[in-house]
Formats: structure tokens, C-alpha cells, sequence
């Protein structure tokens, strides 16, 4: 009876240590996933969630809609050899930069969510900017016309006889810097990158255009290397939580997202 009682005593003692060893060491599994910078802030907060309820962890990588989609469209050399790991999940700020690279998804892009074009200023808005139509007063920042951002901003600006004089920012997360340091008074960014900046900037909304709307949308991507928790990684983000935590960051539902929002 005794040796009976130590062997079970051991066994129980064996069992908890590996499972401290597996909570020290962290989830077993990693995906890779590269998203818009514009996406950063909900994204983080996606892979955190994700990773709590199904013990994968996601590596998320940010940027331009230029810098992540030319490794991938130069993937591959001219004698077809891979030149280079590819992401298990791309998510663009807008459908068309999915399109671009379209020979490597998997399936169609899903529209995760609506985003929109907004004004964003510092602070107290020292500009006493109320509109597009007082751009010509303020510094303004903007993105390149390579971006959602700044394909959206163009739309915005063309549609009061606006045009804006010297460089652009590289992306939504550049434009909405220039406005927190100071270098301009007002930015034309995505809703989802000034949620992000807290109490940092106010944001006047635009009137609702279709070209002042992005969609953002997700897709696996031919050869990534975990595609069975890729796509799950999509499902949540599609689920009724991954759509509560992207409200929470600024963008609105993907439930019907090319409906005009009514008032």
C-alpha cells in the first residue's frame, strides 16, 4: 500500500511539473502574421486573445502596404526557388492590396470590418480645424497615394479642390506621428490609427463616401507553414469576439460593411 501511495504521489508530482514547465515555456505552437501598421493596435490585442484561447502564439509583424507585400511578390526567383519564408496570414488595410498579390491566397480575402477616413489633430485642436475645407490653413500630413490611407485621403481632398504640397508619410502610423509630435496641425488617417493614440489627438469624421471608406481583409497565404491554425486565427478574427475587439479599436462591423451607416 505504501509503494502504491509513493507511485501515485510521484505521478501527480511529475504531472504538475510538466504542466509549469509548459506554462513557463509558453504555447507550442506560433503562427506568423503580417498586417498593415494601420491594423497594429487591434491586431496586437487579436494575437493576445487568440493566443489565451487556444494556446497559439501570434507573431505579428507591421508595416507599409509596400514593405510587406514586396517580399512576398519577390518571393520566389525566376527559376521558381523560394527565396524566402512566407507569413501564415496577410491583413491588408483595403481589398486591393490583397488583390495585388492574389496568385499567393488561399481562397478569397475576407472583409473583416469597415474603416473609415477621418481628421485627426492635436490635442485642443490648436488648428481649429472643423472640416477638409480647412486644410489650406493647417500643415497638413498625409499618406503616400501607394496606401489605403492616402488613396482615401486624395478621394477626401479632390472632393474640395484641395491639393497638398510636399512629401507624404510612408503609412497611417507615420502620418498620425507627424500630428502627435507637432510637425503638423492636422492628418488625414484611418478611424483605427487615431483610436490608437488615446487622448493624444481629437478626430473630426468626415461625411461618408464610399471612396473615403476602406475595407480591410484577411487571407491565408499559399504555403504557409501552419495553415490549419492560420485559418483558425481568420475564424476568430471573423467571430463575434475578434469583431468586439476590433470595435473596440475603432473600426465598425464587418457584418455588412458596404452599407452606407445611416444619419
Amino acid at each position: 500500500m505504501l509503494v502504491a501511495g509513493l507511485a501515485v504521489a510521484l505521478v501527480v508530482v511529475v504531472v504538475a511539473v510538466v504542466a509549469v514547465v509548459r506554462s513557463v515555456s509558453g504555447p507550442e505552437k506560433t503562427i506568423e502574421v503580417s498586417a498593415d501598421s494601420s491594423l497594429r493596435h487591434a491586431f496586437a490585442a487579436l494575437g493576445e486573445a487568440f493566443e489565451e484561447e487556444n494556446d497559439v502564439a501570434v507573431d505579428l509583424t507591421v508595416g507599409s502596404t509596400v514593405s510587406l507585400t514586396a517580399p512576398l511578390a519577390n518571393r520566389y526567383a525566376a527559376d521558381g526557388a523560394d527565396l524566402g519564408a512566407t507569413p501564415d496570414v496577410f491583413v491588408a488595410a483595403d481589398p486591393i492590396t490583397l488583390y495585388s498579390i492574389d496568385y499567393l491566397l488561399t481562397g478569397e480575402p475576407a472583409v473583416i470590418a469597415e474603416d473609415r477616413l477621418v481628421i485627426a489633430v492635436p490635442a485642443g485642436n490648436p488648428g481649429e480645424v472643423s472640416g477638409v475645407e480647412d486644410l489650406t490653413e493647417v500643415d497638413v500630413a498625409a499618406c503616400v497615394v501607394d496606401e489605403p490611407c492616402g488613396r482615401a485621403a486624395d478621394a477626401a481632398l479632390a472632393s474640395a479642390g484641395i491639393e497638398l504640397d510636399g512629401p507624404r508619410s510612408a503609412d497611417s502610423a507615420s502620418t498620425l506621428e507627424a500630428v502627435t509630435d507637432g510637425s503638423a496641425e492636422a492628418g488625414l488617417v484611418l478611424a483605427s490609427e487615431a483610436s490608437g493614440a488615446g487622448s493624444k489627438v481629437e478626430t473630426i469624421e468626415l461625411p461618408w463616401a464610399e471612396d473615403r471608406v476602406t475595407f480591410p481583409s484577411i487571407s491565408l497565404l499559399t504555403g504557409a507553414p501552419d495553415p490549419e491554425e492560420g485559418q483558425a486565427f481568420i475564424d476568430f478574427v471573423l467571430s463575434e469576439d475578434g469583431q468586439d475587439i476590433l470595435e473596440e479599436h475603432g473600426f465598425r462591423s464587418a457584418e455588412n460593411p458596404h452599407l452606407q451607416p445611416e444619419g
